[in-house]
């Protein structure tokens, strides 16, 4: 991502948060302009807005504290779409998760008691064309997805497998699932499959958001597979380097 891009994709962001915010601000005028006498039921209404309004201002926080679109993950983790000066390809290695390069990657596996396998398909050394800094970041963002959702299962696996224009890297977890006709909604900004235990585990449902925002910079691609209580696959495809 150029420093050009980087800016592009964080003014987005900021014009969508400052968005959000303001529809829901108007939301809560709105209600109390119309209610004078509030009844119970009025009261807990009005007590979730605040407590949404709320997380969304605690994000625009975080982003103004740090001067970069910076978004908290669970486990004190965090991703940044920041420009970084790390060469625009990147040399896979047969064992590249368990690499000290990538000791970021094994931090949502070591703060939790879920084990994770990892199933390299590869044949040897391949490069792709993205920055180490956001393959560390896609890969956070996804493998904490994983261990957020799978504390029943207890088991994630990765695997890797190399194709003509892509390399795919495949993170599959055991957990609670996603239904179906809520896939296509998962990439959404602030959209929560289960608000509740998104709330309890500290997601604001940005993460996959950010994750096919910065894998489109790249020209890859990311899908997703999911059943309820089976669990889910996320595929990240990233372009194949010379």
């Amino acid at each position: 991502m150029t420093f050009l891009q980087y800016h592009v994709v964080k003014q987005w962001l900021l014009n969508e948060e400052e968005k959000a915010i303001k529809k829901t601000v108007e939301e809560i005028e709105t209600y109390y302009a119309e209610k004078r006498n509030l009844s119970w039921k009025d009261i807990r209404q009005s007590k979730q807005l605040l407590e949404e309004l709320n997380e969304k201002y605690q994000l625009i926080r975080v982003l103004d504290r740090k001067g970069n679109v910076v978004v908290s993950v669970s486990n004190g983790a965090s991703i940044s779409l920041s420009p970084s000066g790390a060469p625009k390809e990147l040399q896979m290695d047969y064992h590249f998760v368990n690499d000290e390069r990538f000791i970021i990657l094994r931090e949502p596996l070591h703060t939790s008691t879920v084990n994770g396998i990892i199933d390299d398909l590869l044949s040897g050394t391949v490069r792709i064309r993205m920055t180490k800094y956001h393959f560390e970041q896609l890969l956070l963002i996804v493998l904490d997805n994983a261990v957020k959702y799978s504390q029943q299962a207890k088991q994630v696996t990765i695997s890797i497998k190399e194709e003509e224009r892509f390399v795919t890297v495949a993170v599959r977890d055991y957990g609670i699932g996603i239904p179906r006709d809520q896939l296509e909604k998962v990439f959404l900004r602030f959209y929560r499959v289960d608000k509740a235990r998104s709330r309890e585990k500290g997601g604001v449902g940005l993460g996959l958001a950010i994750t096919k925002e910065m894998i489109d910079k790249y020209d890859g691609q990311i899908t997703i597979d999911s059943e309820v209580s089976k669990g889910t696959t996320v595929e990240l495809s990233i372009p194949r380097g010379k």
